[in-house]
């Protein structure tokens, strides 16, 4: 449900507003815009409209339909724009992370005029493996000279607790996009969480995943499209291009495109980075393998051309 108040209701009034929905069992979550407040309560507990919209400050009160509350659009209306280093996520600008895996990569993809650079994990037969934290200090060092943030992929909870220290934010990847314990925990650390769509997840999924985080306090979560599984033996994933104007016209939360991932194709970069953009990505992860400059390059004119700004 969701609690509008008036645009002079007084602290006290908001407060006894929360105080209501604890009672009754819901989680509230409160937004402040620059004329009104919104309050979100999530939960199973019985919905009394009446009660609230009675109470003194309250202006409206109204169920919400969907299954994600705080990911809605109906929550918030104007878009999430998210703070890594000097890239700001959301909204009108366009922006370009490099994925890199060695501290020796991070110079080149500086020069590439990438704005931020996102730190793989690597899999090997006892499981994901994040990268040994003086790397990752190394890496978040020169990136911070620049400053471009450092953002680390991580498969557990233990995982982010351990790099959170290190990083300016972290990546969910795709296969534990469904993982509850890591997304509870990414909502208490309080950084800006990327979070992958899975190959076989609906957008009321990955929404879902994304409420785990939100309703944990952390109001900082961008979505990445890094494709979806198809029939076609020849490209068995293909990035969903109507996801970025769907998940706009349902979220709030902004959308990022990851063109290799998505299609596993050098060659197939560029396009699906153009197509990605054209549909309204709020931006692209690259990776260090490819030409970065040429294609950052690309996309910030494609950008301007659409009369979008870039970084």
């Amino acid at each position: 449900m969701i609690v509008v108040m008036e645009v002079d209701s007084t602290e006290d009034q908001i407060e006894a507003v929360i105080g209501r929905m604890i009672d009754l069992g819901f989680s509230p979550s409160r937004t402040t815009g620059r004329n009104q407040t919104l309050i979100a309560g999530v939960g199973q507990g019985e919905i009394d409209l009446a009660s609230f919209q009675e109470m003194d400050g309250v202006k409206e009160a109204y169920r919400i339909s969907s299954p994600f509350k705080l990911a809605s659009r109906v929550w918030k209306r104007e878009g999430t724009e998210v703070v890594l280093g000097r890239a700001r996520i959301g909204g009108a600008k366009v922006v370009s992370l490099a994925r890199v895996c060695a501290a020796g990569q991070v110079p080149a993809v500086i020069e590439a005029g990438v704005d931020g650079v996102v730190v793989p994990v690597t899999r090997s037969r006892i499981g994901y493996q994040p990268p040994p934290q003086q790397t990752l200090a190394e890496m978040r060092a020169s990136a911070a000279a620049k400053g471009l943030s450092v953002i680390v992929e991580v498969a557990s909870p233990s995982q982010a607790v351990a790099a959170a220290a290190h990083c300016d934010g972290f990546l969910v990847i795709a296969s534990q996009m469904q993982n509850y314990a890591l997304l509870e925990q990414l909502g208490e650390l309080h950084k800006p969480v990327i979070l992958e769509r899975s190959l076989s997840a609906n957008l009321e999924d990955w929404l879902l995943s994304a409420e785990a985080i939100l309703t944990g306090g952390n109001g900082d979560v961008v979505l990445c499209e890094r494709g979806i599984k198809t029939f076609d033996a020849l490209a068995p994933t293909a990035i969903d291009i109507t996801a970025f104007p769907a998940v706009h016209r349902l979220s709030h939360l902004p959308v990022i495109a990851d063109p290799l991932r998505a299609t596993g194709r050098k060659d197939r970069v560029l396009p699906v980075a153009r197509a990605a953009v054209a549909a309204g990505a709020d931006g692209v992860i690259l990776d260090a393998a490819t030409d970065v400059a040429y294609i950052t390059g690309q996309i910030h004119r494609l950008a301007a051309a659409m009369g979008r700004e870039s970084q």
